[in-house]
Formats: C-alpha cells, structure tokens, sequence
C-alpha cells in the first residue's frame, strides 16, 4: 500500500485507478493508516479480518499485502502478491 501514492502519481494521466481494499478491524485503525500512508484513492474496508473476509475468501487473498491488476471491463489481469513488483507489472499493461 505504501506504493500506491507513488503509483497514482506516475500514472496519474494514463487510465489507471487503484482501489484499496483494507482488513483492519477497526475502523480508527483503518482511518488512522489510510492518512498515515496518504491513500488519495478509492479506499474502503469492511473492518473484518482478513480470515474472516468474504471479500478475502472470493478473491484468494491469502497474504497481505496482495493486489489486482484489473482491466477496463473489470477482467481481473493478474493478482500482485508481497513479492511481486508492483510498478514493473503495471509498467507492462501501460505505456
């Protein structure tokens, strides 16, 4: 998550939207670290740990953090994991 403001910046003229799915439990918790990491994008929460998630369950999120490269009709492109690089993935899809 650290890496989306940079990445919303780089990026910020190009067709890109980044949605940020949080599983903290506490809604000043969640509040308290979207402002910590400066989060200017969709950014929401069911406040329901991970574990206990449908959200979680539905899409295979297993680790956090982890993510989704999804395309302009919704398709989900690929699923960014910790160790993925997250700016060469996005880097592939836009040029």
């Amino acid at each position: 998550m650290q890496q989306f403001p940079e990445l919303e910046k780089k990026y910020k003229d190009k067709d890109l939207v980044v949605f940020n799915f949080s599983f903290d439990v506490g809604h000043e918790e969640w509040k308290s670290m979207s402002e910590q990491l400066q989060l200017k994008s969709i950014n929401t929460s069911n406040l329901k740990n991970m574990s206990r998630s449908k959200t979680a369950f539905n899409y295979g999120v297993e680790s956090i953090p982890s993510g989704f490269i999804i395309s302009p009709e919704g398709k989900i492109i690929k699923h960014i994991n910790f160790d993925d690089n997250l700016f060469e993935e996005v880097k592939k899809l836009i040029k």
